[in-house]
């Protein structure tokens, strides 16, 4: 034998020698009492917050590699309701010396039982761990205090699993509200991600209760062939779910799990379901909340997730016979924002929001149109975050119902921030018409505000009036300014009683219907008695003219002024919107016009009260007078002198 095979075999005995004695002292080694501070630095170091091992570690060799370490415990830091963050009975690794030399990331088999994870919410709808300075775990007096101001995820983006054979068992999730304590999410959780099938499929497996209600997953994973392994590989997915019995759910797509840039790519589809149902194991108790009125509701969505942000190009959501079109973008950094467009071909609102019962009068109460104020529900939880968030976004609505009322063409461009809905631009074709404008609804009281600026053009109101305030009383095309503002109680009703504004109305071609005002002056006969209004009397007229004032439950005309073909006529009075009654005085001047100029004119005052649906109508004989002159102290004994008075007074103009 040569003297350098010698030394090869001596050379490799030796380093045999060493690599089994290594493979033997090393489970000695670490298993031992004195190693477990060494592997609690380590694990600490790793996690970036202080870590337990209370267990015993169990390494083993032969024939496979076995590590299993038991009594896992990451503190929380000080002020936080939860002792621990996260808390493992026991974990077991299992892996051939081959598989972890070629890739030490994938072990064959992880076998987690026993896991329980609390997080901590940061009021956006975002859970992970509060940042703390890490701390030695044997030295639990240096614990840092105070709320966290950033949250981060526990673990990053679990592409690199894909390949292993994954259980967790009896696994549950705490939610962590520093104010409100702990609430437990999910619980009972068992989740397996089977070994790779011949075609690369992995299957997946998971079962739990969510808020008493039982979830259930199943599917299939597979890494894109043509992805590589480890980093930068894409993995498709399959997966089915189930809700509580009630809501059924498939997700298909792509998951990117490159290192460092994780996203996915999915296609999900819900089948038919009652929201009645599923609101309460959301969290939404609410009772009327929207969503409720719906008896069925199915979806399917297009959703491209990346860190930080959640987009939906497009989707589809039917609610009974509605359908809605919708994108979405949900931006996480810096701070939760949604960007949401909507259409729809028709949305019925009086059928999601009926009308409530009318308010009850005050007792002893002189004032028009006060009533008892409503009391609002509480905020949830749900609401509360939504209402933090920012929003922006259009809708868009073909025809839309809203107190029998059809309203076509419906536009919306909106904003919400800081608890105040701003609506930048608004615009509804009316009866004929358009309406369009914007404003504001705060929700920072009790019950949200509400300021709106609107305007009209062309709209026909005869229809409009005979829809909202069920009166044929007026017709008429109407261009207007509108300027209103109040407390929005849930009704338009509610909303007349106590909101303010004022508005400058013009009619043009219209008509008043149910009496002939020139009739009514002209005829003694009936100047001195109460008219009903007749529905074949009218009192055409070319242009009407008033400035309007909302107050009280009240509409208010201070002045307004009409011109016909043989009057014109002034008018002043209210409406009250509680009780549907009028309270106007109008004052025909009845006259003739020579060469374009009015010549000199007898007013004949009129009394106009009575209901919306049936107002009635009475010359005020004592109110006569000459245009520009005081009133005619007239001695009429009998109708018929006071007749052939005014037909004098006509002969002589």
């Amino acid at each position: 034998m040569s003297r350098g095979i010698f030394w090869a075999i001596l050379l490799s005995s030796i380093f045999g020698l060493l690599a089994l004695s290594f493979l033997v002292l090393i489970p000695i080694i670490l298993e031992s009492p004195a190693a477990l501070p060494w592997l609690e630095r380590r694990a600490s170091s790793a996690m970036g917050r202080p870590v337990l091992i209370q267990g015993p570690v169990r390494i083993g060799l032969m024939p496979r590699i076995q590590i299993q370490v038991s009594g896992i415990r990451v503190l929380a830091p000080e002020g936080f309701p939860e002792k621990e963050l996260l808390r493992v009975d026991s974990a077991l690794l299992e892996a051939s010396i081959g598989q972890l030399l070629k890739d030490p990331l994938r072990p064959r088999s992880i076998t987690i039982r026993g896991l329980t994870l609390a997080m901590q919410g940061d009021g956006q709808g975002r859970f992970g761990w509060p940042q703390a300075q890490l701390r030695t775990p044997r030295a639990p007096k240096t614990q840092e205090s105070g709320s966290p101001d950033h949250l981060s995820l526990p673990l990053s983006f679990p592409g690199i699993l894909l390949g292993t054979r994954l259980e967790i068992l009896d696994a549950s999730m705490l939610r962590v509200d520093r104010s409100g304590g702990t609430h437990l999410e999910i619980r009972a959780l068992d989740f397996q991600l089977g070994d790779p099938s011949p075609d690369g499929f992995q299957a997946v497996s998971l079962k739990g209760d969510i808020r008493g209600r039982s979830i259930s997953v199943q599917g299939k994973l597979r890494p894109d062939p043509e992805g590589g392994h480890g980093a930068g590989e894409k993995v498709s997915v399959q997966l089915e779910s189930q809700l509580g019995g009630n809501l059924r759910a498939t997700v298909a797509g792509e998951l990117q799990t490159k290192k460092g840039t994780p996203g996915a790519r999915l296609r999900l589809e819900l089948e038919p379901f009652s929201p009645r149902s599923l609101l309460p194991a959301l969290g939404l108790h609410r009772e009327g909340a929207f969503p409720s009125g719906w008896s069925q509701v199915s979806l399917w969505a297009e959703l491209v997730v990346s860190p930080g942000l959640l987009e939906i190009p497009q989707a589809e959501l039917r609610a009974d016979q509605s359908l809605f079109r919708l994108s979405m973008a949900l931006r996480m950094e810096p701070k939760a924002r949604v960007e949401l467009n909507l259409e729809t071909e028709s949305l019925d609102l009086d059928r999601y929001f009926p009308t409530p019962p009318t308010p009850r009068r005050r007792r002893n109460s002189s004032e028009s149109g006060s009533h008892e104020p409503l009391k609002q529900p509480s905020e949830t939880p749900a609401v509360h975050k939504l209402l933090g968030i920012q929003w922006e976004g259009s809708a868009k609505i073909h025809r839309l119902a809203l107190r029998g009322q059809q309203l076509e063409d419906v536009r919306i461009f909106y904003r919400f921030l800081d608890r105040v809905l701003y609506v930048d631009d608004i615009r509804i074709n009316l009866e004929g018409g358009e309406l369009w404008g914007s404003g504001s609804v705060e929700f920072l009281g009790s019950s949200p505000h509400v300021h709106l600026d609107l305007n009209t053009r062309h709209v026909q109101v005869g229809p409009l009036l005979e829809k909202l305030a069920r009166t044929k009383f007026l017709d008429g095309t109407m261009q207007s300014n509108w300027s209103l503002d109040g407390p929005w109680e849930g009704d338009l009703d509610r909303a007349g009683q106590t909101w303010q504004g004022e508005a400058d109305v013009v009619l043009s071609n219209g008509a008043i219907n149910g009496v002939d005002l020139g009739q009514l002056v002209r005829s003694l006969g009936l100047a001195s008695k109460e008219q009903v209004a007749r529905a074949e009397a009218r009192t055409a007229f070319s242009t009407l003219v008033a400035h309007v004032a909302l107050a009280g439950g009240s509409v208010r005309v201070s002045k307004a002024s009409m011109h016909a073909r043989e009057l014109r006529i002034l008018a002043a009075g209210q409406a009250n919107l509680v009780d549907k009654s009028l309270d106007f005085r109008l004052e025909p001047e009845l006259g003739q016009q020579e060469r374009g100029e009015d010549t000199a004119a007898l007013v004949v005052p009129i009394w106009v009260h009575g209901s919306f649906s049936h107002p009635k109508f009475r010359a005020d004989l004592a109110g006569i007078r000459k245009k520009g002159e005081g009133k005619l102290h007239l001695t009429l004994p009998s109708p018929r002198e006071l007749k052939e008075t005014l037909r004098n007074f006509l002969k002589g103009r």
